[in-house]
């Protein structure tokens, strides 16, 4: 039986932010709701390529759920990373320094996620 690969991810957005920061890391949000649709396709066709899953290993990838737009966590996520409104999927590329490199609203395909996470790594690097 083939193990199935998934991306490591993390919850603690403070922590998750910090570690990048201190270690010189990009970072890989994905936001997500339990009732969000594309939340459920592009987990099961970006997130789980593997060259998607491979590649995430060189950023600290964070998972977070918000479930509700006028929540306390979402309005605080929104603030903080600029958005204008709330759309799940949002998945945003972040250089070490926690400043938004990338964002996508709704679903990214791998080949797509993957070259624009290659060149955030690259540029991290430099």
């Amino acid at each position: 039986m083939e193990e199935k690969l998934s991306i490591d991810w993390q919850t603690d957005l403070e922590r998750g932010l910090a570690k990048a920061k201190a270690t010189g890391t990009p970072v890989l949000i994905d936001t997500w709701a339990t009732w969000c649709a594309n939340c459920k396709v592009l987990e099961k066709t970006t997130f789980s390529d593997s060259r998607i899953i491979d590649e995430s290993k060189q950023f600290v990838a964070l998972k977070l759920q918000l479930e509700k737009a006028d929540s306390p966590e979402t309005k605080a996520f929104m603030k903080r990373f600029g958005l204008k409104h709330y759309s799940l999927p949002t998945t945003l590329l972040l250089a070490p320094s926690g400043k938004v490199i990338r964002l996508f609203q709704g679903v990214i395909g791998p080949d797509e996620l993957l070259a624009e996470m290659r060149k955030v790594r690259s540029s991290a690097t430099n």
